[in-house]
């Protein structure tokens, strides 16, 4: 297939020895004046292989066309040869300083025009190939294997603690996509790299999306607790797409040990931003040692998660819930403990947020659940005086498929009235409410 031209010139005259001199080698599409182009380089500008724009024209000049495409960001990549009469060295420097890619003075030598067109259009799909090698495909900003090659160099080049690698991590990303649609997540994303790359950069800084609801970025260490850092993550937070507002926890690592891999750096910034995720009232944290610490107790709560609630470790214990006017308990919470086998209990904020950052929390919801459920229905059989007890429901429990079906059916499995089994929605469940 022929690779397509567009070949913008008011003059009729001009636009025929153009368009006969190089319709056999390409597709030569045509624009009478600046309007015009801009419109079709609009509709095409993935498709042409090259601008043929002529400087003089009545109404948008060819300047003016210039100065629209550089200030487009889908535009300012497709090369611009333009033409003029007048071949003065400020008339071609000005047009070149305005993004062209090359200047033909009139009369056209055509033989040099076709030389010219093959070399920038090779140069431009050389470029593209390069382009897309380095960029990550869905948000056009640097692929993980680019940002790292190049931010062994930029460390390299300066002194140690110069930089500092930050990773932006998305809470709760796959509820964005559950409850909106991949295609809206796939927007978040795009939106929260365009926003990165338009702060980061300026300030001598690169950014990447180094995996999948991850971004990373390497900037001089003085802008860290700036205002404009700030404001980056607060922009990135409120896309304006017509979702709830989402939250951003920010890890950090100072690179004052420079033997260190990027990816050490990173997964380092990875474990500052996990102390803050899911908090409130604080979504940035600067890497220490202790992290490490930490990291490792987490590790093993994992690692015994599954065989502890198989093998029944977790505990429901009973809050009285009192009618504060009569004092009279009218019901109870129930809580969940975990009596670990050797190192007794354990403290519900050491697995629950835990839990909520990797899933399990819904699997030990479901547990309490169903053993709250079993006691309701303990006490029905002995005839004793029955209470309601409460069970929470969060955020992480609403949004999966089998929700509703698994709580009236435990209603149904134990033959309990509904009313005794009784839900509290905590606040955070509201956090992604439309």
């Amino acid at each position: 297939m022929k690779r397509k031209i567009l070949v913008v010139d008011d003059n009729a005259i001009n636009r025929f020895i153009l368009r006969e001199a190089l319709r056999d080698e390409y597709e030569v599409i045509e624009a009478v004046n600046g309007q015009d182009a801009l419109s079709l380089i609009h509709r095409s500008h993935k498709l042409l292989s090259v601008v043929v724009l002529a400087l003089s024209m009545e109404g948008m000049s060819g300047y003016d066309v210039l100065e629209k495409m550089r200030d487009h960001p889908l535009l300012a990549h497709v090369p611009i040869f333009v033409t003029s009469d007048d071949d003065d060295e400020d008339i071609e420097e000005k047009a070149l300083l305005l993004g062209a890619s090359g200047f033909i003075a009139k009369p056209y030598n055509l033989p040099i025009i076709k030389l010219r067109l093959r070399n920038v259009i090779r140069m431009h799909e050389m470029s593209s190939i390069v382009n897309t090698i380095q960029h990550d495909k869905l948000t056009h900003i640097y692929n993980s294997g680019t940002f790292i090659s190049k931010a062994e160099k930029m460390i390299e080049e300066r002194e140690s603690g110069y930089y500092v690698l930050s990773c932006f991590d998305i809470d709760n990303f796959n509820l964005i996509s559950d409850q909106y649609g991949i295609q809206k997540g796939d927007e978040v994303l795009q939106y929260i790299a365009e926003v990165l790359d338009s702060g980061i950069t300026p300030i001598g800084g690169i950014c990447c999306r180094i995996s999948s609801d991850n971004f990373a970025a390497l900037y001089p260490s003085r802008f860290m607790d700036s205002d404009l850092i700030r404001k980056i993550r607060r922009s990135a937070s409120d896309t304006g797409l017509l979702i709830s507002p989402i939250t951003i926890s920010v890890g950090r690592y100072l690179v004052n040990d420079k033997r260190l891999s990027i990816r050490t750096m990173f997964d380092r910034a990875i474990l500052a931003a996990r102390t803050v995720k899911g908090r409130y009232d604080v979504h940035v944290a600067l890497y220490d040692d202790s992290m490490r610490e930490r990291i490792v107790q987490e590790q093993g709560i994992v690692n015994e998660m599954v065989s502890a609630l198989k093998d029944k470790q977790f505990e429901i214990w009973l809050q009285p819930q009192h009618n504060h006017a009569s004092g009279a308990v009218i019901g109870a919470e129930a809580l969940v403990r975990w009596r670990h086998p050797t190192k007794g209990i354990v403290p519900p904020g050491a697995f629950i947020p835990l839990f909520e950052q990797n899933g399990f929390i819904y699997e030990l919801d479901k547990y309490v659940w169903e053993q709250t459920a079993r006691l309701i229905k303990k006490w029905i059989r002995k005839g004793g005086p029955t209470l309601p007890v409460s069970v929470n429901i969060s955020r992480y429990d609403i949004f999966h498929e089998d929700f509703f079906s698994t709580i009236t059916g435990l209603v149904k499995k134990h033959n309990i009235p509904a009313d005794l089994l009784r839900l509290e929605i905590t606040e955070s469940a509201f956090a992604l409410a439309p």
